[in-house]
């Protein structure tokens, strides 16, 4: 059901109930299901909540289920509402804790929706529509939508540059990620997009956040301006990948010998060490009046490195790749030739 469909059927409801502090929350535009229920389990109890619920949207059912503590003997009808609808169920799963016996009907009803494509880094969305749209990242933390949770206004939110009909950005999931709205390896991310003067979409394909890969979930907008659709193309690796080995007497070589990288991207390089018993420690650029890189993120065994920065300008520099033999602990370093372009 669309937001604003909802929030109408929602002020009757609370109109008949003589709900007054139900409908100052309905009213007004900022506040969510969060502060609309809690406001209307404050005006009518939650006995009559749950029986108008029940009755509604099953959306209504799984966003109660996430704001609303202690339901009591209402949280199995709540939890079975849920399954009525793969959008309920998928919400459900990803922010309500201790489902129970009701988990697997709840996968059941999400469908595909409820299974990671894979493990992405990055995301890319190209406009196809005659419109001009940009994009974010949603993800669950520790069972918390953000960034909503910790930003409620939007306008806090990271955002792509705005895309005019044929551009396209790609974006590291990093980079979506703020202080009051935390990302970590393993939370599920996935696309919205606003599109100007037109309908937002949001994809149910849900992924999960690795930051030691350079793969990237790669999407295209197309239609026109109020019938916009989002469709997803293919993973794919988003950044150079480089293969490393070293020889007997300590020297690096690497492949491809040269790195060109590109200046808008944000997602970096891969490094694969494929020596055995050898391990990366860490990279660093050395020059003037330039940005460093990020911290790398590592593997379990620190074979793979990634970065997800790249540097801010052209002026001369040099990079560091450093290795340990973690037999010998014998240590070194090498400049892999990478280049900037615009």
């Amino acid at each position: 059901m669309e937001a604003e469909l909802q929030r109408r059927l929602g002020l009757k409801l609370a109109v008949a109930a003589g709900a007054a502090r139900t409908q100052a929350a309905i009213k007004n535009e900022s506040n969510c299901y969060e502060e609309i229920l809690k406001a209307a389990v404050e005006d009518v109890g939650l006995d009559t909540v749950t029986e108008k619920v029940l009755e509604s949207d099953p959306e209504w059912a799984s966003q109660m289920l996430q704001h609303i503590p202690d339901l009591g003997a209402h949280r199995d009808a709540l939890l079975e509402k849920a399954t009525a609808s793969p959008a309920s169920a998928l919400h459900a799963l990803r922010f309500v804790a201790d489902l129970g016996s009701h988990k697997q009907s709840l996968v059941a009803a999400a469908g595909r929706d409820a299974v990671s494509l894979g493990n992405i880094s990055a995301i890319h969305l190209k406009n196809d529509a005659g419109i001009v749209c940009q994009f974010t990242m949603y993800w669950t933390n520790a069972n918390q939508s953000q960034p909503q949770t910790g930003y409620p206004n939007n306008k806090n939110w990271a955002w792509s540059s705005k895309l005019p009909v044929g551009q396209s950005q790609t974006m590291a999931c990093r980079n979506f990620a703020l202080a009051d709205a935390p990302l970590e390896a393993g939370d599920e991310v996935w696309i919205y997009v606003w599109v100007e003067s037109g309908k937002d979409v949001v994809s149910p394909l849900r992924f999960t956040y690795d930051p030691t890969n350079v793969n990237c979930a790669n999407f295209a907008i197309s239609g026109p301006v109020d019938s916009n659709t989002l469709g997803y193309s293919a993973m794919a690796a988003a950044a150079p990948v480089v293969t490393v080995s070293i020889s007997p007497d300590n020297v690096a070589s690497y492949s491809p010998d040269e790195i060109v990288v590109h200046r808008s991207s944000q997602t970096g390089i891969q490094w694969q060490m494929k020596t055995a018993n050898y391990v990366f420690t860490g990279i660093e650029i050395n020059g003037t009046d330039i940005q460093d890189f990020g911290e790398p993120a590592f593997n379990a065994d620190k074979t793979v490195m990634t970065v997800t920065d790249t540097v801010a300008d052209l002026e001369s520099f040099t990079y560091d790749v450093h290795w340990k033999n973690i037999q010998t602990g014998q240590t070194g370093s090498f400049d892999p030739g990478i280049k900037n372009q615009d």
